[in-house]
């Protein structure tokens, strides 16, 4: 399942991956009642599931990274790894 913050609520079957991209950016706990992040829905929806939820970030937020530090979650280091290749667009011939 893909989508917007709506798409957090969607009936997956257990157990599931949960994925959330960027969870720093601001768009994931928007402005205004009710103040709820997208990463403490899917924190507990995983809990609750018995799912698995991974948080991608190039700037991970205060929170999740004293979760890391604390051993309440895990850190993937990006490592040595070589960046991966970027070709440029091809023309489509109409």
């Amino acid at each position: 399942m893909v989508g917007t913050r709506s798409a957090l609520l969607a009936p997956l079957p257990p157990p599931a991956t949960l994925v959330l991209l960027d969870e720093h950016d601001r768009a994931h706990k928007p402005p205004g009642a009710p103040r709820i992040h997208s990463r403490d829905v899917l924190r507990k929806r995983a809990a609750l599931e018995g799912s698995r939820l991974i948080l991608t970030s190039a700037t991970p937020s205060v929170e999740s990274w004293w979760r890391a530090e604390r051993e309440h979650a895990l850190r993937d280091e990006a490592g040595d790894a070589p960046w991966p290749e970027v070709s440029p667009p091809t023309r489509a011939a109409f």
